[in-house]
C-alpha cells in the first residue's frame, strides 16, 4: 500500500492490515490520475462539511457527531456565530468568515477538522427572505462539487459528496413554485455529472431530494391544503429522518452514486419521472 502523510490515510493503512474494507492507491501508467478501490471509509476515519441553512443542517451536524465524526458548518446565514453548540460540542462555522471561493471554503474547513472526506451541500430556499439566484446557485455548486472532486482525488481521497434539494411540493402556492423545478433538475445534472467524471477516483456523489418536511422556518407559507395532502406514511418528515439518510448514504452507502434518492414518505410513489 501507498504510504500517504495524511492523519485519514495512517488510520486507513493500519485498520487495512485486519479489515478487508481497505484502501488501495496507484498510479496509472499513462497519467498522473490516481484511481482508488475503495469499499468505506472507518467513520472515526471522516471529515465532515456541512453546508447550508435552517435546521437540517444542524440536524445532518448532530448526527455526525453524534457518531464521532469531526464536522464543520458553512452557514452564512449565521455569519455572526463562528461556532454554533450541540451539547457540550461546538462545531466551527467557517462561514462566519464571509464569501469565499470553492477552493478557499475547502482550504478554510481542512484547517479545522484536516482533510475533507464528505461535502454536504443543503439547499432549503427560503420564502420571504433575500431570495436567492437559482441559476448562480446551480453554477456555483458545480464549481464548488468538482473544485471538492478536484482536491479530494489529488489527496487520493475516496470522498463522498451529497447535493440535497427541497422537492417543489413543500413551495405550492409560492414564488417560488416553478422555480424550484428549475433548480431541481439543474442540481440533478450537476450531481450525475460529478458522477461519472470522478467515479474512477472513489469519489461518489449522490442527490437527496426531501418532500414535506417539518421544518419550523417554512411554516409562514405553508397552506392548510397542503397540510391536508395525503402521504401514505402519515405524517411529514422531520430534519431527522434527512440527517439519518444522508449520514447512511455517506458512511455505508459505497455503492451509490450518480442517483438521487427521494426522501418523502411515499408522497411521489407512482409518479412517472420522479
Amino acid at each position: 500500500m501507498t504510504h500517504c502523510p495524511d492523519p485519514l490515510f495512517r488510520f486507513l493503512e493500519l485498520e487495512a492490515s485486519s479489515n478487508s474494507n481497505h484502501l488501495e492507491l496507484y498510479n496509472e501508467s499513462d497519467t498522473n490520475m490516481i484511481e482508488v478501490e475503495f469499499k468505506s471509509i472507518p467513520a472515526s476515519a471522516q471529515r465532515v462539511l456541512i453546508r447550508g441553512s435552517t435546521c437540517i443542517v444542524d440536524a445532518v451536524t448532530k448526527e455526525f457527531i453524534d457518531r464521532e465524526i469531526s464536522s464543520v458548518i458553512s452557514d452564512g446565514e449565521r455569519s455572526s456565530y463562528h461556532s454554533i453548540s450541540f451539547g457540550d460540542r461546538e462545531v466551527a462555522n467557517v462561514g462566519s468568515r464571509g464569501p469565499m471561493q470553492a477552493s478557499d471554503l475547502l482550504a478554510v474547513a481542512e484547517d479545522e477538522i484536516g482533510t475533507i472526506s464528505a461535502v454536504i451541500n443543503i439547499c432549503c430556499p427560503m420564502v420571504g427572505r433575500k431570495r436567492i439566484s437559482l441559476l448562480d446557485y446551480a453554477e456555483d455548486l458545480m464549481t464548488l462539487s468538482t473544485a471538492t472532486a478536484e482536491r479530494m482525488s489529488a489527496a487520493g481521497v475516496p470522498g463522498c459528496i451529497i447535493n440535497h434539494c427541497m422537492l417543489p411540493a413543500l413551495y405550492a402556492g409560492t414564488e417560488l413554485e416553478d422555480s424550484m423545478s428549475i433548480l431541481r433538475g439543474a442540481i440533478t445534472g450537476v450531481t450525475r455529472s460529478v458522477a461519472r467524471r470522478y467515479g474512477k477516483q472513489g469519489i461518489r456523489c449522490i442527490g437527496v431530494q426531501t418532500g414535506l418536511i417539518d421544518i419550523p422556518d417554512c411554516n409562514p407559507w405553508v397552506s392548510e391544503r397542503l397540510r391536508q395532502i395525503e402521504i401514505p406514511t402519515k405524517r411529514w418528515g422531520t430534519p431527522t429522518d434527512v440527517a439519518k439518510l444522508i449520514a447512511f448514504l455517506v458512511l455505508d452507502g459505497s455503492y451509490i452514486t450518480g442517483q438521487t434518492i427521494i426522501l418523502d414518505g411515499g408522497l411521489t410513489a407512482g409518479i412517472t419521472g420522479t
